[in-house]
């Protein structure tokens, strides 16, 4: 079975990174590509064609929402995964409507971002419980 290509965009370089090292640990996945802006993310996506995008909602230039929808609109098999510090409803909904297919809290446990990718790569929604 082909690996499964993920991009990582954010703009805090250790957390790209710690996702990366985890990713790494995973049969089955790899690091296609990252970014640290909106506008670097929907290039490099779009030109790139990763299989998920893991996207921070709040990005210079470009937010991750507006960066999903795009993405999504241009790529319709592209899987999105939301990676946020704002735990209110309205963001996750705001994610979702844009096309995004999991929400996940960036004070969650790497476990819980690997068991987004799971749900999401099969082709299942997820939200972080919190």
């Amino acid at each position: 079975m082909a690996k499964t290509r993920v991009f990582i965009a954010d703009d805090h370089p250790v957390l790209r990174g710690g996702i990366k090292s985890a990713l790494s640990q995973l049969d089955g996945y790899e690091v296609a590509g990252e970014a640290s802006t909106g506008t670097a993310a929907l290039e490099a996506i779009l030109s790139l064609k990763p299989d998920i995008a893991i996207l921070d909602v709040s990005m210079p230039e470009l937010s991750g929402i507006v960066v999903a929808m795009r993405a999504v609109e241009a790529l319709p098999e592209l899987k999105v995964i939301m990676l946020s510090m704002h735990a209110e409803p309205s963001y996750a909904i705001d994610a979702f409507r844009a096309g995004a297919m999991g929400y996940v809290l960036k004070d969650s446990s790497p476990d819980e971002l690997l068991l987004a990718l799971e749900k999401v790569r099969s082709g299942n929604k997820y939200a972080s419980p919190a």
